[in-house]
């Protein structure tokens, strides 16, 4: 069994988000993710909302192979993005979810 360990940062619209300007701006393509190609550095922290409280829970990555054995750890505070960034981001990544699967025997802490 895989044993990740994934955050979840959910996000609103609001004010502009610097953190997020330079991903947005120049993305990957999704054939080659690797950043270095792109010449960008990107500080996964800064994406982070400033109270970091979580819920817990295990289950599954949201994209096939919907791989089993991960621990989620979703934000409680969301992100804020602009209107314009949202709409970016929702351009390059698009419908990235899968159908509401059956709670099972996960539990959330």
């Amino acid at each position: 069994m895989v044993n990740w360990q994934v955050v979840g940062i959910m996000l609103e619209a609001g004010a502009e988000n610097a953190a997020f300007a330079p991903f947005i701006s120049k993305p990957a393509r999704r054939k080659n993710r690797d950043a270095k190609d792109i010449g960008i550095k990107i500080n996964t922290a800064d994406f982070l909302p400033a109270v970091q409280t979580t819920f817990r829970y295990s289950g599954s990555l949201t994209t096939p192979p919907c791989t089993e054995g991960v621990n989620w750890l979703v934000m409680t505070t969301p992100v804020e993005l602009s209107a314009a960034q949202l709409n970016a981001l929702d351009a390059l990544f698009g419908d990235t979810n899968r159908p509401i699967q059956k709670l099972n025997d996960r539990s959330v802490d």
